[in-house]
């Protein structure tokens, strides 16, 4: 992808300057750019691939963002990578690898929606799967807690004092009552409070 052009499967060309919904494949018109794209994709994946099992480690506690946000889509495991999985609870389990970068109090507000949507963790917007977890977990470093999550709650919020360190944080919403249904957090908030 470029700023004007998208290929998709090699194969399908879009000019997404003029169409930004892409309807209309325009490959059969531009062989060169399509075959200019495809040449880029192929470098971009040789350079890649070889790293495939290497973590990047996502730095949390910075003074230039604070809160950082992690999201489903930065997850290794199973990801749900857009709202649409979010909207229909798609299993979605794993961790994050985080960078402490400063020792201090965090707070890490545990959430199934985005912060700014406002919506709480147990309500089902319209075209959402309804799932009502009663609790919340989270794992990181050596810390390993559960909060109930109640009506109108829109995080889980678990206060974790932390060094610097390299680890993998693990979020999940659990409904321990009737079929017992655990999913992966879609969102984690964190803040470094002190």
């Amino acid at each position: 992808m470029t700023s004007q052009w998208r290929l998709i499967n090699g194969r399908e060309l879009y000019d997404i300057r003029e169409d930004p919904e892409q309807r209309r494949d325009v490959a059969a018109a531009h062989p060169d750019i399509v075959q200019n794209l495809r040449r880029e994709y192929d470098r971009w994946w040789d350079d890649i691939s070889g790293r495939f099992k290497d973590y990047v480690w996502i730095p949390v506690g910075t003074d230039a963002e604070n809160p950082a946000r992690l999201t489903s889509h930065d997850i290794h495991g199973q990801v749900s990578w857009d709202h649409v999985h979010v909207k229909r609870n798609q299993r979605c389990d794993g961790f994050w690898t985080i960078e402490v970068v400063r020792e201090g109090t965090y707070e890490f507000g545990v959430r199934r929606w985005p912060k700014e949507s406002d919506i709480a963790i147990r309500d089902a917007p319209e075209g959402s799967k309804d799932f009502k977890p009663t609790q919340a977990r989270l794992k990181v470093g050596d810390f390993d807690a559960t909060l109930p999550i109640r009506d109108g709650d829109k995080a889980a919020v678990f206060s974790v004092r932390l060094g610097p360190q390299r680890t993998r944080l693990q979020a999940w919403l659990i409904n321990d009552l009737g079929n017992g249904e655990v999913n992966g957090a879609y969102y984690v908030d964190v803040h470094r409070l002190s």
